[in-house]
């Protein structure tokens, strides 16, 4: 059975999964959102799961290595294409926390791309490795097409 304690004005929870115990933060939310929390967790553990990782510490780098990953093993793109693509997407994006990669941020990086003299088809085949990529790690909205 597991807890829930304030640190601060944080709520943190601790449960034990595969006998070891797991302290996280829940944020500075309410109580009821805190033992929501903890009976998903407890839940999972319950059910022999590995507990999920923490969807707002995922960053580009580590999508865009899965999903090379992904095409490495079942040969549905050609590494030479794919790698070019990652190329152009990771100066803008690296280091950058995949919850945080908004539209906003796709439609900067199309005026970097535009101001580079890259071609509008161009861009949005890199676009679409980046949807492709959040796709894999996790649901995403709907990022804008170049022109």
């Amino acid at each position: 059975m597991g807890m829930i304690y304030k640190r601060g004005q944080v709520f943190w929870i601790k449960y034990y999964s595969g006998g070891r115990p797991i302290r996280e933060s829940t944020g500075p939310t309410k109580q009821k959102d805190a033992e929501r929390v903890l009976k998903n967790r407890e839940g999972r553990s319950a059910a022999g799961l590995p507990p999920l990782p923490r969807v707002d510490r995922i960053t580009y780098d580590e999508l865009a290595r899965d999903l090379r990953l992904h095409y490495e093993t079942t040969g549905t793109r050609g590494l030479k294409e794919a790698d070019t693509r990652f190329k152009a997407l990771l100066p803008f994006f690296i280091g950058r926390r995949v919850a945080r990669i908004t539209g906003a941020q796709a439609e900067e990086y199309v005026q970097h791309r535009l101001q580079a003299g890259v071609a509008n088809a161009t861009i949005n085949r890199e676009l679409a490795t980046l949807i492709r990529m959040l796709r894999l790690g996790m649901n995403v909205r709907k990022l804008p097409n170049c022109r």
